[in-house]
């Protein structure tokens, strides 16, 4: 109840930016402006997520589930609202309808759900957020896919199974205290990602020891050399 009253408040208060902004995307970018994504979330249920479009129509490269600052379909719009997080602002729109939270997993497409572990599963436990503690280190996944030949390729053997590691501690370590630190680091990370990560391993090393800490990061490096 209290993270759909913030949702509401927060709309009403940023209305007018977003209607703008909705402007701006139908009006540079020539297409309908809000995309709709549907989305797993709490005990299995699927819900649509909205967004803000920042990506332009291409059939031939709907094969590509993962983007990269490269990926050709991203909008020089596009560009600015993601790397601002403006086009997740829409979101307050499910947690006002109950499906999301602020912070919480973030909710996972159909066709990755069916090949969650037994461990990830229990994702589905938690209702989904805007952000988690998996969001602190790849808040710009993006920019660090960039030099990715197949970026779908290492999401899927790189960067996933350490999402998910990073999801089981946060699932671990959840409560007010550490949502409260995730909501301002979520907001350092689209200033500064680098400073949004160590806010990060300093949680965990916090909750699991600095050695936990230390090898996360270790791993974390070694997805991106």
């Amino acid at each position: 109840m209290r993270s759909k009253l913030i949702a509401i408040l927060l709309s009403l208060t940023l209305f007018p930016f977003l209607l703008f902004v909705l402007f701006l995307v139908l009006i540079i970018d020539k297409q309908w402006p809000i995309f709709v994504s549907p989305r797993v979330g709490l005990n299995g249920v699927s819900f649509n997520l909205y967004k803000l479009k920042t990506m332009a129509t291409k059939p031939e490269l709907n094969h590509i589930v993962t983007t990269s600052v490269s990926d050709p379909r991203i909008t020089s719009l596009g560009k600015i609202l993601r790397r601002t997080k403006i086009d997740e602002m829409l979101q307050l729109i499910n947690i006002i309808k109950g499906e999301m939270t602020f912070i919480g997993p973030r909710p996972n497409v159909p066709a990755e759900v069916k090949k969650y572990s037994k461990t990830e599963k229990s994702f589905l436990d938690i209702k989904p957020g805007l952000s988690d503690l998996s969001s602190l280190f790849f808040s710009d996944l993006n920019l660090l896919l960039r030099d990715s030949k197949d970026a779908n390729e290492d999401y899927e053997n790189k960067v996933r199974p350490l999402k998910s590691e990073i999801t089981v501690m946060y699932i671990d370590m959840k409560c007010l205290t550490v949502d409260f630190k995730i909501f301002f680091a979520s907001i350092v990370a689209i200033f500064n990602p680098e400073l949004a990560r160590a806010i990060a391993l300093k949680l965990i090393g916090l909750h699991y020891g600095e050695m936990a800490s230390i090898k996360l990061e270790r791993k974390f490096r070694k997805c991106f050399q």
